[in-house]
């Protein structure tokens, strides 16, 4: 309750601010956690079939330019939410999804984080689909939580869960 009316009352105040469609998209992103943005580059099938998922740590393709602790953060984040919406080892087909960083960008106004996500049959070890997912949020952190989410939602849209 307190933390909608602050967000209310942080609308009201930008409006009354010059420039205030930013502040409040600033400010909703920031309550959010952040948001995502998908791109397919090889489209993904029904999942359906697939009862238990194996997530790979993302891994770098951008060197140093991504932070290791935000890397480690990243993939933490990105496990943790698959967790908590039910994706998991389990007994069945698994589907083993891994994935490469491949654009940070911690701008003025927002930060970004891309990943080309690959998704793999473990037993064939066909490629199922390769997608990018940008998190896009008010710092690094919440662009990681955004880019998480996205990820989940993608399994979810095909059919996984």
């Amino acid at each position: 309750m307190v933390k909608s009316f602050i967000l209310a009352l942080s609308v009201v105040i930008a409006s009354m601010l010059g420039g205030c469609g930013l502040v409040v998209m600033q400010t909703a992103k920031t309550i959010r956690g952040g948001t995502s943005d998908t791109l397919m580059i090889e489209k993904i099938p029904s999942l359906e079939n697939y009862a238990s998922l194996n997530f790979e740590p993302f891994v770098s393709d951008i060197g140093s330019n991504i932070p290791q602790e935000l890397l480690q953060y990243l993939n933490e984040k990105t496990e943790k939410e698959l967790r908590d919406e039910g994706f998991k080892q389990s007994s069945g087909n698994v589907l083993i999804v891994s994935g490469k960083v491949i654009d940070i960008n911690d701008g003025a106004l927002d930060d970004r984080i891309s990943v080309r996500a690959g998704f793999k049959d473990a037993a064939s070890g066909q490629v199922l689909g390769v997608v990018n997912i940008t998190g896009n949020g008010s710092g690094l952190n919440a662009a990681a939580r955004g880019l998480a989410s996205g990820l989940t939602d993608i399994l979810t849209k095909h059919g996984m869960h």
